[in-house]
């Protein structure tokens, strides 16, 4: 379990590092460098929790169907299901549904 949460997570810095350097390149024109502390932040914070408890729920759920396609569809279904009601969720109701994240309110009273 580890080394799939391990994996994952590594193509998330990887992703980041990509995007830091982008944004060193583009120095000569104008800065575009994210912060380190928000970096630092959104790796430990809010990545590492989210994709363990994502790799923990698709083997849980392959592990019940026995079917990897199934299991995906699944998986895929709840992560999209999770996307839409996130944004229509009131702000009161955000930390009950949302598993992890240091985000507390990304959601508006006013929206509807």
């Amino acid at each position: 379990m580890f080394a799939l949460v391990a994996t994952t997570w590594l193509s998330i810095v990887a992703a980041l590092a990509v995007a830091q350097g982008v944004g060193a390149v583009g120095v000569l024109v104008e800065p575009a460098l994210i912060e380190p502390v928000s970096i630092a932040s959104f790796l430990f914070v809010d990545a590492l929790p989210a994709t363990m408890f994502w790799c923990v729920l698709v083997v849980l759920i392959h592990v019940v169907v026995r079917n990897r396609f199934l299991a995906v569809l699944l998986a895929l279904t709840l992560l999209a299901l999770l996307w839409r009601i996130v944004g229509e969720l009131p702000a009161w109701a955000f930390s009950a549904v949302v598993p992890v994240g240091s985000i507390r309110h990304p959601v508006s009273d006013m929206a509807p």
